[in-house]
């Protein structure tokens, strides 16, 4: 049987109905579907080693398959593609899972490039809370890459293909396995590989922890830290190479940021973070270290133009000024009080002014009517 999975479309595969190819690799593909019970549009994954169907090889394959799919489906969490419906029909093994409308990280990053360290963080922390629940079921995932990293509808980022990459390990045949490019292809995706896997090692969670930190620095600076004409180039960079500083070509990329990094895809595992969940931590500390940095840049900037403008104390600034002999003040100020004055038609508008000093008077009378006031 042929490992081409283009032509399945219309086909069914358990209660699904095939309807478009999304995607295919080497050894899978990825369809669109509509799903008979419950009736929805969900994504099947079929997986198809290129060993013959009666080849024991492929009867391994199968054996793996279902113990695998078995745990996967088992994974409950908000940042993991649940697995809805698994099995095997006409030599083809399958997964159905939710089809995500928002695409994936891969596409965002094809979109616009680099992102902000800000609006990395959120995906940073999303994937590392579905790393240490995974991790925490005996799951490894393997093969993290931003074409693994899904995004719902909701907007938050949900992890694909948990244990993919061992399903199909060791589903080549003895021919395939002496060629290290179709090796590397089953294991795993070069580019981001880690050391351990790319020697063949046994692998543990720090291999997801090292992807992660590939899929960092990818998200932050818009490339991968090693690329090379084959998957052998590359695996030589993963095992002899640190990855680049990122803040050495973008300013704006703090080097406590690249010492997270660094971290992340130390050599040796034992070096790395010991959850990825300590990894996201590690990461939003620089990030709040960075956001505070202005103050403390201001403080740096103060101390250093200090020697240009010395501060001279207030005792030397100028001669005080002479001492103003201070003024008896006045017992009582002026004031106006009413009063009648004497015989008068118009007692009541008789003012006087009364000097509190000299005790003299001023008689004010108002004239009341027009004749008075304009003969005066």
């Amino acid at each position: 049987m042929t490992s081409d999975l283009s032509g399945l479309a219309g086909k069914m595969l358990g209660t699904c109905i095939l309807e478009k190819l999304l995607g295919q690799g080497g050894m899978g593909a990825v369809y669109l579907a509509r799903q008979i019970r419950p009736a929805r549009h969900v994504a099947v994954k079929v997986l198809m080693p290129t060993s013959a169907p009666a080849s024991e090889i492929y009867q391994e394959f199968l054996a793996r398959f279902r113990r695998e799919a078995d745990v996967i489906a088992r994974l409950e969490h908000v940042n993991i593609v649940p697995i809805y419906e698994y099995g095997e029909q006409d030599g083809r093994a399958y997964l159905v899972m939710p089809y995500m409308t928002g695409g994936s990280l891969r596409d965002v990053l094809t979109r616009h490039g680099p992102l902000a360290l800000q609006e990395v963080l959120p995906y940073i922390d999303q994937a590392a809370a579905a790393l240490d629940y995974a991790h925490a079921h005996g799951v490894i995932h393997r093969d993290l890459k931003p074409a693994n990293f899904l995004l719902h509808a909701d907007g938050r980022l949900v992890l694909a293909d948990f244990g993919i990459a061992r399903i199909l390990q060791d589903s080549r045949t003895p021919t395939e396995a002496k060629t290290l490019t179709h090796a590397s292809m089953l294991l795993g995706t070069p580019d981001y590989m880690a050391p351990e896997m790319a020697l063949g090692k046994v692998v543990d969670y720090r291999s997801d922890i090292y992807e992660l930190g590939i899929v960092l620095f990818q998200m932050l600076s818009g490339h991968l830290p090693f690329t090379g004409d084959t998957p052998y180039a590359v695996f030589t960079q993963h095992l002899q190479e640190p990855v680049p500083l990122l803040h050495t070509t973008n300013p704006n990329i703090p080097p406590a940021v690249d010492a997270v990094i660094q971290t992340a895809t130390a050599k040796q595992r034992e070096e790395r973070y010991t959850s990825a969940g300590a990894l996201a931590t590690a990461l939003r500390n620089a990030a709040m270290r960075t956001t505070s940095s202005s103050h403390v840049q201001q403080e740096d900037i103060a101390t250093a133009i200090s020697p240009l403008y010395p501060t001279v104390p207030p005792s030397q600034h100028h001669t005080p000024p002479p001492q103003v002999p201070s003024l008896t003040p006045i017992a009582e100020p002026y004031k106006r009080t009413p009063v009648s004055y004497g015989p008068s038609s118009y007692p009541d508008l008789h003012e006087r002014l009364t000097c509190p000093h000299t005790h003299h008077r001023w008689c004010f009378p108002w004239p009341t009517t027009r004749q008075e006031r304009n003969s005066q």
